[in-house]
């Protein structure tokens, strides 16, 4: 994960795909015009060298039962894999329009064991550490790396971090990811808002009943 112009440049070009279908379900209105804020979830594995925070997403990995794992994703997605071989690659998924469930996750999943090729077991071991989203395994100076460049690329407003563990998985990234973030000034240090909406630096719209009640 260095950080050199060709890395820079190819994992900018992966990230901007990506950023309708996280921006498209959430959006607001600001100064008359649809202004979307981009928040991606991802999971941060840390270890002291990128080769121990691999081993411990592999070591998590190694955590998961595969028969309750298929149970869950059957549930999930709508599609029944209770049957279907764990080294098998899978099988054609129906159209989302036949899908009764969340179709959003329904299509992150189709679409990541589409583009990777995925078996069963192997999607099972995506799934099972950032729930299909982000899953970064590296250093904490590695980790702020991937955060700088999708948000110096316009990837990414925000991130939702998802822990691999609780609570060690937060603390560690409270403790040796964020203070490297607030040195490259990526990371506020006290909150400027109460809200999440001030947070975004986002009016607040006016309330219909309001606007009613003065009529």
């Amino acid at each position: 994960m260095s950080r050199t112009p060709a890395h820079r440049a190819a994992v900018g070009t992966r990230a901007r795909p990506g950023v309708h279908q996280v921006r498209s379900p959430s959006s607001a209105i600001v100064a008359g015009t649809r202004r979307q804020r981009t928040t991606v979830a991802s999971t941060a594995v840390l270890g002291g060298t990128e080769a121990e925070a691999r081993a411990l997403a592999d070591e998590l990995d190694g955590l998961i039962i595969p028969a309750r794992a298929v149970r869950q994703l059957t549930e999930l997605i709508g599609v029944d894999l209770t049957d279907h071989p764990l080294d098998a690659r899978l099988p054609e998924f129906p159209p989302v329009s036949h899908v009764n469930g969340a179709k959003s996750r329904f299509e992150l999943v189709r679409d990541l064991a589409q583009r990777e090729g995925l078996t069963l077991r192997q999607l099972l071991g995506r799934l099972g550490g950032g729930r299909g989203h982000q899953v970064v395994a590296g250093t904490p100076e590695q980790v702020a790396d991937h955060i700088e460049l999708w948000f110096t690329t316009g990837a990414a407003d925000g991130f939702n971090v998802m822990a691999p563990l609780l609570p060690s998985g937060l603390e560690d990234f409270v403790d040796h990811v964020v203070p490297l973030l607030r040195a490259r000034g990526l990371f506020r240090s006290e909150y400027t808002g109460r809200t999440l909406r001030e947070h975004y630096g986002l009016p607040r719209p006016v309330s219909r009943y309001t606007a009613t009640a003065s009529v």
